[in-house]
């Protein structure tokens, strides 16, 4: 899906020109600013640093103590010589672990809520498992999606070895709320063979925090709550992040697994049959970003403090330049991701009568032929959303969402807002 999605992408840049905007797959919102800020510290860093490469997957000591607060805000003490955490290259780093209890446990299923971030459902079909989606409850009322506890209940069983739970929420922005991550832990201790994925990419990015959450602090994620922190919860999860999103260095393709060592142990000797190990300055180069990002920045108490309202601001000018031209947006709470409901806009009759014709393909549904026309039309391209969903999932959920990004800079965010009023103007209602 998302290489098909991304040569279809590039071909319409083609066909719109450079300026087509707003493109899905890249966060470009100053990016990379803050290594930017701080490069000639990082070159000096590099520069000192050893050049012998630590044990394959481990973080050494130093870097586990300069980035033991960043991972766990305090809230549990990292252990790295029981390998308690791993520095490793992004997207990889669970697979081991997931191959060996799948193995172990004799089932074949993995377990996500729906809508997914669409790498779960490949990275299953390359274990040989089976990814089982649980849908959230869409709510039109309120633009929202919630947790659905007897459908999750009803999923888990004894073929289920994983259960994959992701917050902030890729792609609906959605931050879980205290309850809903109680109530998941309650289904995950009746089944003690289940061991719960929490991803955690985007923790440093809430914006509407849920009830429950980190406290507010210039280097806290505030309100996130960490799911390995609930009662009972550290000994069955295993938590990754990565500095990608955090620090605008998606390039840098780094990030970390928390859990118990008995778990780490197979991704680590996992790891040398991926990618090998994450480099060692690249490792030691984010300890040292992890030391800065909390010190004062641009006028704020922290860089992430800086980053939260960033991102505050781009979400909300991109909302308000949605809702301005009768586009209804889904409750996004974190990430830099926003959902738009295109459910009564598809078709000739749509504001994109004019390359609605042009765009369908044979066999294609809505929101795919809503983007393509989006694209021709405007200029503007984002994602369809109908392959983060399950196939049993009714086509007037699965089909009704295009995804955006906001993490854009000011000049591309108001260059979309321009596009998005010639929309207005199709549809009749005055600019």
């Amino acid at each position: 899906y998302s290489g098909v999605w991304c040569q279809d992408a590039w071909a319409l840049r083609e066909r719109c020109g450079v300026h087509c905007v707003v493109r899905a797959e890249r966060a470009s919102m100053d990016e990379g600013s803050y290594a930017k800020e701080h490069e000639e510290r990082l070159e000096s860093l590099l520069a000192s640093a050893k050049l012998e490469a630590p044990e394959v997957g481990a973080v050494n000591d130093e870097v586990a103590l300069r980035t033991n607060d960043f991972l766990c805000e305090k809230a549990r003490e990292i252990n790295p010589s029981r390998a308690e955490c791993l520095i490793c290259k992004k997207h990889f780093k669970n697979l081991g672990y997931v191959h060996k209890h799948l193995r172990k446990a004799h089932s074949d299923e993995i377990v996500a809520l729906e809508p997914f971030f669409e790498l779960y459902r490949s990275q299953a079909q390359g274990l040989g498992a089976k990814l089982r989606s649980v849908p959230l409850a869409f709510d039109t009322a309120t633009g929202s999606f919630a947790l659905d506890k007897e459908a999750l209940r009803r999923a888990l069983g004894p073929k289920t070895a994983v259960l994959i739970v992701n917050t902030p929420h890729n792609p609906t922005g959605k931050a879980f709320e205290e309850w809903e991550l109680r109530a998941i832990a309650e289904l995950v201790a009746e089944h003690p063979h289940l061991c719960v994925i929490s991803d955690e990419v985007y923790k440093f990015m809430i914006y509407n925090p849920p009830e429950g959450g980190t406290p507010d602090g210039p280097d806290s994620p505030v309100g996130h709550l960490h799911f390995a922190n609930l009662p009972g919860m550290w000994d069955r999860t295993v938590t990754i992040s990565s500095a990608g999103k955090t620090f605008g260095i998606t390039g840098w393709q780094i990030g970390w697994v928390v859990g118990p060592s008995r778990w780490l142990d197979p991704i680590q000797r996992f790891l040398p049959n991926l990618q090998f190990c994450a480099p060692t300055l690249m490792q030691r180069a984010l300890g040292r970003v992890f030391e800065l990002a909390s010190l004062p920045f641009d006028g704020m108490p922290s860089y992430y403090t800086w980053l939260r309202s960033k991102y505050a601001a781009r979400r909300q000018f991109m909302v308000d330049a949605l809702e301005s031209v009768g586009i209804k947006t889904v409750k996004s709470q974190g990430g830099f991701f926003l959902l738009a409901d295109i459910g009564d806009l598809c078709g000739e009759k749509g504001p994109l009568g004019e390359s609605w014709a042009a765009a369908v393909r044979p066999g294609e549904v809505e929101d795919w032929t809503f983007c393509r026309a989006l694209a021709a039309q405007l200029g503007i391209v984002a994602l369809p959303v109908s392959p983060f969903f399950g196939p049993e999932t009714p086509p007037k959920v699965r089909n009704r969402f295009i995804r955006l990004c906001f993490a854009k800079t000011d000049d591309t965010l108001e260059e979309f807002a321009t596009r998005l009023r010639r929309l207005k103007m199709a549809v009749g209602t005055p600019a």
